[in-house]
């Protein structure tokens, strides 16, 4: 394929500003929820900041897996998910600002202060749950992130100039160093971020469920923003019907692997029935927060993804595909507002304009950057060894 083929991507200026627009108006929806509810205002900040950066990590790890496996079909649409980890450097901003509500939200910020009940526990746990060390650790997962990803994309363009075998090599060693690390730093992140709202509680899988989390709606995410981009009239040439199926076989399989922790996570601890995990499900199992936990979240997350892409027609169709993703993408801001809002503000559920406008603005925020990022090179790995593998995929 010649590079003429290949447009560079643009943004157009009136989306430019809608985008910055909205996410200024979901900025203004966060301040005004301080002044309504602190706890509410802070739940959703986290929540906002830690889907989108799963959303941009699954970008790092996607390539990453690629590089690993030698796998030659994505190598065309790889461009995307280089620009959705862009949005790693502004997570860590996203992240860095959670340290002014870290008092709204972690037991463990002043347990002496309020009463706790588990303060002898947390007294414990002070070595690790302490504010200075948290933000210590946002810094060194974002670095370990931002570096690889860098790295990864660095040998990228460069390859595109010189069309030299030697960066899909480094890469590939990169990608090795970084699945070892993901592993650890991911479920670090998530046992500090998400688990330690809840410090007494805890789960032996709660990183790999989260991993299973992050996968599933990076992919939906991948299927979303490929189809935006073919219907804006790219990738047309790149990406075709059977790239599709792939991405449509890989969202069926994740709804599976999601389903399996899920269930399994919640099966031990019924099972089980110690007080320090159940305490997780009791306060979910009370009046709607129960419908939502235990009937809506595996209907999007697994129940209605697995019926709909059976069919070999339906992988294939951007139609259905990219609903079913867009229906993924809502299932899991709910799992992860499940995991938050039961605990910050348990005499829920509520739903209302700081749901829906701090989320809008994480959105149209990564949407910006997102799109400006990929306006930096050209939309296919031109020298790539396996582009031309991609371009032919045939399923």
């Amino acid at each position: 394929m010649n590079s003429p083929n290949i447009p560079y991507f643009k943004l157009k200026p009136g989306m430019q500003r809608l985008l910055a627009a909205t996410a200024g108006v979901g900025l203004v929806c966060f301040v005004v929820g301080l002044f309504l509810d602190a706890h509410r205002a802070w739940g959703n900040w986290l929540l906002g900041a830690y889907y989108f950066t799963t959303l941009a990590l699954f970008g790092t790890f996607f390539i990453a897996i690629g590089y690993l496996t030698s796998a030659g079909w994505s190598v065309s649409m790889r461009r995307v998910p280089e620009a959705m980890m862009s949005w790693l450097p502004a997570a860590l901003v996203t992240m860095l600002v959670l340290g002014a509500g870290m008092g709204y939200l972690y037991e463990w910020v002043h347990p002496h202060e309020d009463g706790s009940h588990h303060a002898h526990l947390l007294h414990h746990k002070a070595p690790w749950l302490n504010q200075w060390f948290f933000l210590g650790r946002i810094i060194l997962y974002f670095g370990i992130w931002i570096g690889v990803s860098q790295l990864l994309t660095r040998h990228s363009r460069r390859q595109d100039t010189d069309g030299d075998v030697s960066h899909t090599r480094a890469n590939t060693r990169t990608s090795a160093i970084f699945g070892v690390l993901f592993a650890l730093t991911l479920s670090a992140a998530s046992f500090d971020w998400l688990m330690s709202l809840e410090a007494a509680w805890f789960s032996t899988i709660f990183g790999i469920y989260q991993f299973a989390g992050l996968f599933q709606s990076g992919i939906a995410a991948l299927i979303v923003l490929l189809v935006l981009l073919r219907r804006m009239g790219y990738l047309r040439d790149a990406v075709n019907e059977n790239h599709l199926h792939n991405l449509g076989q890989w969202l069926i399989a994740l709804s599976v692997f999601w389903a399996y922790i899920w269930f399994s996570q919640l099966l031990l601890i019924w099972y089980s029935n110690i007080p320090e995990e159940t305490s997780y499900y009791l306060i979910r199992s009370q009046g709607d927060w129960w419908v939502l936990t235990f009937v809506v979240n595996p209907l999007l997350n697994f129940a209605i993804p697995f019926i709909v892409l059976l069919p070999r027609p339906a992988k294939r169709s951007e139609y259905i595909l990219v609903r079913v993703a867009v229906m993924v993408l809502v299932g899991h801001w709910l799992d992860i507002w499940l995991g938050i809002m039961p605990y910050v503000s348990p005499e829920g559920p509520w739903f209302d304009f700081m749901e829906v406008g701090v989320m809008l603005g994480f959105a149209a925020a990564f949407g910006l950057v997102f799109f400006k990022a990929l306006e930096r090179a050209p939309l296919v790995p031109l020298r790539d060894p396996y582009l031309q593998e991609s371009l032919h995929h045939k399923l």
